[in-house]
Formats: structure tokens, sequence, C-alpha cells
């Protein structure tokens, strides 16, 4: 069964989609709009800092860094092992299989160098925005290792949405339901900044007094 909003695979009785938050019914059809409420305050000191704040982008370039170091040595791992293959006069197919590696790796270093430049020449984005939904996915390889990748599905003020990869770090420290401040350069969101804890009903609902700062009901 899948949602027909956004496409995601749901678990039968599931009502609402862990990707886009959208309310479904039993056949997977749009029941109605999502529960959460998209509220943040036109006039707050406590925003304004957000959209004030700048957040390090180290570790997202790391891992892009990381990405371009393990391309480039399983390049050089595979084009040592077609020159080994040569020297020994092997048969085709163990030159064959090492081509395929050079030309993934030569992709993964790619992808590293074009996430890098567009972390440093990508404008940094503010944006208001309410996390509508969580979801993990996780890849298994031959020999059953395998490894988890973590995405946050984020709705901004225009009813737009648009789901993010993120560290396992920061999806741990969200929840459906977050309103704040999504930090994003060059596609990357590099961080997330509540406004306030969820109220005890779920909903991220931000009551602010332009003198008085935040305020947290009782």
């Amino acid at each position: 069964m899948e949602c027909h909003s956004c496409g995601a695979r749901l678990i039968s009785g599931e009502k609402e989609c862990p990707r886009c938050g959208a309310r479904v019914d039993g056949e997977g059809g749009i029941a109605g709009p999502p529960e959460f409420e998209f509220r943040i305050p036109k006039e707050s000191r406590e925003l304004r800092d957000l959209l004030n704040h700048t957040p390090s982008s180290i570790p997202a370039r790391s891992g892009q860094i990381f990405t371009t170091v393990f391309g480039l040595v399983f390049t050089l791992f595979a084009v040592f092992f077609i020159f080994i293959a040569s020297l020994m006069g092997a048969p085709l197919l163990f030159k064959v299989f090492p081509v395929i590696f050079v030309i993934v790796g030569v992709g993964v270093v790619m992808q590293g160098v074009s996430g890098l430049a567009k972390l440093t020449r990508g404008p940094l984005e503010r944006l208001p925005a309410v996390v509508v939904g969580k979801r993990q996915h996780y890849d298994t390889d031959s020999e059953g290792s395998g490894s988890t990748t973590y995405y946050v599905n984020l709705q901004t003020e225009n009813g737009n949405r648009k789901e993010h990869l993120v560290p396992g770090k920061l999806y741990g420290q969200l929840e459906r339901g977050d309103t704040g401040v999504a930090y994003l350069k060059g596609g990357f969101l590099l961080d997330f900044r509540r406004l306030r804890l969820p109220g005890s009903s779920g909903k991220m609902e931000t009551q602010m007094n332009a003198d008085e700062g935040p305020k947290t009901p009782v």
C-alpha cells in the first residue's frame, strides 16, 4: 500500500504517511490534511535570532570530503588491480570488472567534489518550516552488513514540502510537528533549530510576545 500523496510505502493500519505526514485512509488515499499546524510568529525576538544564526557547515563538508577520498582510494585500488592483472596475463573477465569499479569510483569522486562545490558556492537559506515526516532507510550488502540513512520531510509556510537527507544525530533530535528554522546550503540541510519544545498535544504551537519573548503554556 502506498501513500497517494508522495508514493511512500505504508504499513497496513497507518493513519499518517511517515514521509510526508498526510493523513491516509485504509487504502492509502488521502483522507485529509496532516494534523500538524504551521504556526510561526511573524514578529518574535527568538525567530529573529534564529533567522540571523549561521550554522557550521563543517559536518556536511566532512561528509563530502570523506566521500571524495573514499572514491579516490576505491578508484586507485581498481586501477592497481587492472595493472597487476595485465602483468600476470589474467583472463579478460578479471580486467572488465575492475574497469567497472573504476567507473563507479570516479562517479563517487565526482559526487563528493560536486557536493563540496555546492557547499562552498551555494547561498545559505534560512527557512521557517515544520517537520511533517521522518523515515529511515537501511541498505544491506551481500555480506549482511549495511548502513542506515535518515530523512526528514519539511514543509515551508507556502505549503511546499521536501525531503532532506540528514545526519543521524539531527534525525534523533527532531520530532514530527517540530516548528523552527531550517538552514539549507547547496541542497544540504545543515541544521534545524526549534522555536521551542513540542507541547503536550504533540503539535508545535509557538506562542510569542514581542516584548517578553517565548512563553511556555502551563
